[in-house]
C-alpha cells in the first residue's frame, strides 16, 4: 500500500480518536471544580451566614453545601446565586456584599463535585437538580415567594439560572458573563471548528433556545474584555 495511503489512514484514525476523546472527557473540559478551595468563603467576609447541607439525588443519599446570608432589611427579597464552572471566585463574594448591602437575603451553593458537596462529578442534569434543590429549600424552609426571588447566574451559572427559571419561575434573572449555548461557546476556539462538535456535545446548556420562553425581567451584563466567554 502506498505511503500516502497509510499517511491518510493514520490522519483519519487520529482525527476519529480526538473526536472520541472529546466525547468522553467533555465534562472534564466544561466543569473545573479543582480550581475552587474546599471552603470558598473568604476569612475576612464581614457577613454572618449559616451553612446548610441539602439532600439531593434520586435517593437523597448525596448532598450539596449551601450558605444562607440573611439580611435584616430584606423583607423576603432573596437572591439565589449560581456559580460558574470553576466554582466561586473573589468577584462573586464582592457581588454578594453588594447584594447584601442592597437589602437581599442571599443563598449560595456548591454543586455536587465542588468543595465539600458530594464528590460525584457534575454534569448538566446534576447541576440543574442541585439548583432545583436550593430553590425548593428557599420555598419550603425559608418561605420565600417566587415573586421575591431573583436568580443570579455567573458564567455557566447563567445557563443553570435560565433552566431553573423555566422550571419554577421567579421575579427576575440577573445573568453575568454567560453564554448563548455550550455549542456556541465551544466553537469560539478556532481549533474546535475542525471537529463535529454538534454531534459530540452532550452537555448542551442551550440558553439561546430557552430565553424566549421566559416572561420576566432579565438583566444581562458582560465585559467586552472577557477572555473566557466572549461578549459577542
Amino acid at each position: 500500500m502506498p505511503l500516502f495511503v497509510w499517511f491518510g489512514l493514520g490522519c483519519i484514525f487520529i482525527y476519529l480518536g480526538i473526536c472520541l476523546l472529546l466525547f468522553v472527557v467533555q465534562r472534564r473540559i466544561i466543569f473545573e471544580p479543582h480550581f475552587q478551595p474546599a471552603n470558598p468563603i473568604p476569612d475576612d467576609l464581614a457577613i454572618a451566614y449559616e451553612t446548610k447541607r441539602l439532600k439531593v439525588g434520586k435517593n437523597k443519599t448525596e448532598d450539596i453545601v449551601s450558605w444562607w446570608f440573611p439580611c435584616d432589611e430584606a423583607q423576603g427579597k432573596t437572591v439565589l446565586f449560581l456559580h460558574g464552572n470553576s466554582g466561586y471566585e473573589a468577584s462573586n463574594f464582592a457581588t454578594l456584599e453588594i447584594l447584601h448591602q442592597s437589602g437581599f437575603h442571599v443563598l449560595m451553593l456548591n454543586y455536587r463535585g465542588y468543595g465539600e458537596s458530594s464528590s460525584v462529578f457534575p454534569n448538566e442534569q446534576r447541576v440543574y437538580e442541585d439548583a432545583s434543590t436550593a430553590y425548593e429549600f428557599l420555598q419550603q424552609q425559608k418561605h420565600i415567594s417566587p415573586k421575591n426571588l431573583l436568580i443570579y447566574g455567573h458564567s455557566l451559572g447563567g445557563a443553570i439560572a435560565v433552566e431553573l427559571a423555566i422550571r419554577y419561575g421567579c421575579a427576575g434573572l440577573f445573568l453575568e458573563s454567560t453564554f448563548a449555548s455550550m455549542l456556541e461557546m465551544s466553537i469560539t476556539k478556532t481549533y474546535m471548528q475542525f471537529f463535529p462538535i454538534n454531534w459530540i456535545l452532550k452537555q448542551r446548556f442551550d440558553t439561546r433556545k430557552k430565553i424566549p420562553l421566559l416572561k420576566m425581567p432579565i438583566f444581562l451584563c458582560h465585559g467586552v474584555k472577557d477572555e473566557t466567554v466572549p461578549s459577542f
